[in-house]
């Protein structure tokens, strides 16, 4: 909102006289001023501190002559300005209406007619900046005006000639993470198609109430624009296929500014807004209000009555003309090494660690379950924060029972959905639980043995015997016994989430795969791994992980492919991401899906399973023997292998158990680790 002038503020800059003060950024005070005929502008004094550097003053000079260019009717346009002033000022038109940032702020995304009036505006704005041989740089929601007859584009503070490298050093970055381009983030050229990519950027926020690349630390906007896809969900159909082509991360690709109205408003010639009825209502309102509240102020009199809020000409006057605004980011070339520690790649960070009974752990969204002991305990994976601990079994009423959690090596409890399943108890049930409270609130005692939940798949959970001769699916809703097969104690049996299938390896590499619905055997191929055989099923095509990697058909079993790895020892994991296949088989390495070609390989310590967190797979390093306390986690790029991350388990707070293996579950940004007694959970920030 406006404030009143002080003591120390000028009366007048050059033939404008100052009412109020509007806001202040980096580089400038901005006042509220009327010029001799009565117009209200947005005036900006730069900080005596700039001011007096020359270098600083002929860029001024020259930008302003520059911005001078632009004409159009969605653009707030510099009206006057003194670069050699004292101090150096600039003048642009007032707009009586919010920021597009604080519309969406206060009322929420704005609907789908009002986006594409506000796209087509917006585009023909920076056609106006590119004709004028200008790339604006730093468009953004705050860079926005909300007017009653369309949209004003603003702040050519940190624009610059196209063709004129000499403004700003070589390799400098300049604009608002989250909405410069992944050229602007990488330090590279930043034309045209630069503004074109922060505009899907914007009007994004716009269409969902929500940046498009999420919110977080500098270092993870920068990488997440240059390396993850925007989300567009919530943006209806036509329109988001226009906004994801302005987002395209190749510059060539983008469609040009010029090409954009047709685009957002196909079936209409006429201009983008006419009154304001392109604005939902609550919007609309608050225009009408502070054009109102702008015509009675008594600014041409001098009566000083207040201003409504004016945050958005705050943030126009607030950023400066060649250097930094408010949200906005600036490296210089003579910072490589700030821009290369910025672009690093986020890296987890712990968030807490515990020691536990057992180390058996799952995770349902924000919270992590772990084994204790008699009981199961919920923690809050941000925090570690208990959220309940609950005793699912009753005690034996054998004293020489064995305990309900005995340490076994299959898990004991598992997550299916919205849901918590745990097996075992002097019954050998299976009980449903709430995973909000722990309570039990379905319980089944009369299938063939329920010691161990060894996965779900959609509705149906997966239960093993004590001697682990069986495999039973259940029904998880209705808790009643489907199929049950016999199997041998040294097999594995792989769950799949999804996709019909569920496995089982035998020693020998044999793979039988058996139809969830009814058990029936589909299938069974023959690969080089053993029992410890990893697997994967991912888009019909099975990964099988043994000396070589083995594509087989989801449907037949039949081969795809086999990857000969490099010579070794068996791999115990493998993962699948977009179009790799990651397996250690026996070396890391990241395989096309499609034809078992390497993309990349690196030599590793021995490792235990492979997990993905956001770009970062993810595994244990493991000692030799097991248990040495020379182990932990490491974490490689995705795309190149390049390892990122090195976390070394902390020895004084392990419990020594017979060869600790390390397992990761992963949620989001977030993953927790289980070594041995210790559970630790990290974020990737």
């Amino acid at each position: 909102m406006t404030t009143p002038l002080r003591p120390e503020d000028p009366a007048e800059l050059g033939p404008h006289r100052l009412v109020a003060r509007l806001g202040q950024g980096g580089m400038g005070r901005v006042y509220l001023a009327r010029s001799r005929a009565g117009r209200l502008l947005a005036v900006k004094a730069v900080h005596a501190r700039y001011a007096g550097d020359p270098g600083f003053r002929a860029r001024f000079r020259r930008e302003v002559a520059a911005a001078r260019l632009v004409t159009g009717a969605f653009t707030a346009p510099i009206v006057d300005a003194d670069p050699d002033g004292s101090p150096p000022w600039l003048a642009t038109a007032y707009v009586p209406g919010p920021s597009l940032r604080d519309a969406v702020l206060r009322h929420g995304p704005l609907p789908e007619g009002a986006v594409r009036t506000l796209g087509a505006g917006l585009a023909e704005a920076l056609d106006a900046v590119h004709a004028a041989g200008l790339v604006h740089r730093d468009l953004k929601p705050s860079n926005v005006l909300l007017a009653a007859d369309g949209p004003r584009l603003i702040d050519f503070g940190v624009s610059r000639a196209a063709a004129d490298a000499t403004l700003t050093a070589d390799g400098a970055v300049i604009g608002s993470p989250g909405y410069l381009s992944p050229e602007q983030a990488e330090a590279g050229e930043a034309g045209p198609a630069s503004d074109v990519f922060s505009l899907g950027a914007t009007l994004a926020l716009a269409a969902t109430g929500r940046p498009t690349f999420g919110e977080g630390p500098l270092e993870v906007l920068l990488y997440r624009v240059c390396h993850e896809a925007p989300d567009l969900d919530g943006v209806p159909g036509p329109l988001r296929d226009v906004l994801a082509a302005c987002l395209r991360r190749d510059p060539g690709r983008r469609p040009a500014a010029r090409e954009l109205p047709g685009l957002f408003l196909p079936e209409s010639d006429a201009p983008p807004a006419a009154g304001d009825e392109w604005l939902p209502g609550p919007v609309a309102a608050e225009v009408a209000a502070g054009a109102d509240a702008a015509d009675g102020t008594g600014a041409g009199t001098g009566r000083g009555h207040p201003f409504g809020r004016r945050k958005a000409l705050a943030g126009l006057a607030a950023g400066g003309v060649t250097a930094a605004l408010a949200g906005t980011a600036v490296w210089t070339a003579g910072g490589a090494d700030l821009l290369a520690s910025v672009m690093r790649k986020p890296a987890p960070r712990e968030l807490w660690r515990k020691q536990v009974p057992h180390g058996s752990i799952a995770i349902l969204g924000e919270m992590l379950v772990h084994d204790a002991g008699e009981a199961l305990s919920a923690v809050d994976l941000r925090t570690g924060s208990r959220r309940w601990e609950r005793r699912v079994f009753p005690e034996p009423d054998d004293p020489a029972a064995p305990e309900p959690s005995d340490g076994g090596p299959e898990p004991l409890f598992a997550a299916a959905g919205d849901a918590l399943y745990a097996a075992g108890g002097p019954d050998d049930s299976l009980r449903r639980l709430d995973p909000a409270t722990g309570s039990v609130v379905a319980s089944v005692d009369d299938l063939v043995a329920a010691t161990a939940v060894l996965g779900a798949q959609d509705s149906v959970i997966f239960c093993g015997d004590a001697a682990s001769t069986t495999l039973t699916a259940v029904d998880g809703a209705r808790l009643t016994a489907l199929w049950t097969i016999d199997r041998q104690p040294e097999d594995v049996i792989i769950v799949p989430p999804s996709g019909g299938l569920v496995f089982r390896a035998r020693s020998s590499g044999r793979v039988h795969a058996y139809a969830v619905a009814d058990g029936t055997q589909r299938w069974q191929a023959d690969t080089d791994a053993g029992a410890m055989q990893a697997l994967v099923l991912d888009r019909g095509t099975v990964y099988a992980a043994g000396r070589h990697l083995f594509a087989l058909d989801a449907a037949t079993g039949r081969k795809r492919w086999v990857s000969t790895g490099p010579s070794g020892s068996a791999g115990g994991s493998v993962v699948v991401r977009d179009g790799d296949v990651l397996t250690d088989t026996p070396r890391l390495r990241a395989v096309d899906r499609r034809t078992g070609a390497t993309r990349w390989r690196r030599d590793t310590p021995r490792l235990g399973p492979l997990a993905i967190c956001g770009e970062l797979l993810l595994a244990s390093w493991l000692g030799s023997p097991p248990g040495d306390r020379d182990e932990g986690l490491l974490g490689w790029d995705l795309k190149t292998g390049e390892q990122r991350w090195r976390y070394t388990f902390p020895s004084q707070d392990v419990v020594p158990t017979a060869g600790p293996a390390a397992y990761i579950e992963t949620s989001g940004d977030r993953f927790a680790a289980s070594y041995g007694a210790l559970i630790i959970a990290f974020q990737i920030s």
